[in-house]
């Protein structure tokens, strides 16, 4: 009987050694961010001190799905006088967060850095370069000028 019981004990201890490294393989990963991407707003031009389209980026798990609820920062990297931003937007449903922008005074390209609030890693960190070009030229169609010059 003890050969029996140890030929079964066998395939047993077997099993849960495939089932506990079968499950630590599927073990959840963290659910946190992982990556900030630029979807829309980059390289935009417009005439300094319009509008342009908002800059959007989307926020990823480890798994690349979408993540709700993160708060994204943006930011002038650059000295824009008269330049705004949306400071601060939660990504939706999709791990998508907006802002909107205004081009500075002067022309120029003015950076806009977009980092996932309290993140420590580099990778959660996304700029768009945006161009200002002296009043009363237009852009590449890019934007919205608030302001109509009659020159």
């Amino acid at each position: 009987m003890g050969t029996l019981i140890g030929q079964r004990l066998i395939p047993i201890l077997f099993g849960a050694a495939v089932v506990s490294c079968s499950s630590e393989l599927t073990l959840p990963v963290e659910d946190g961010p992982a990556s900030l991407r630029v979807v829309s707003g980059d390289d935009q031009v417009g005439p300094a001190g319009s509008r342009l389209d908002p800059l959007i980026v989307e926020v990823l798990d480890a798994q690349a799905r979408p993540i709700a609820g993160v708060t994204v920062v943006f930011r002038f990297e650059t000295d824009a006088p008269e330049a705004e931003v949306t400071p601060e937007a939660e990504t939706a449903a999709d791990g998508r967060a907006s802002a909107e922008v205004r081009l500075g005074i002067s022309a120029g390209t003015h950076v806009v850095e977009a980092h996932v609030a309290d993140a420590s890693s580099g990778a959660l960190r996304a700029t768009f370069d945006l161009s200002a070009l002296e009043r009363g030229k237009k852009g590449k169609g890019h934007g919205h000028d608030d302001d109509e010059d009659d020159d």
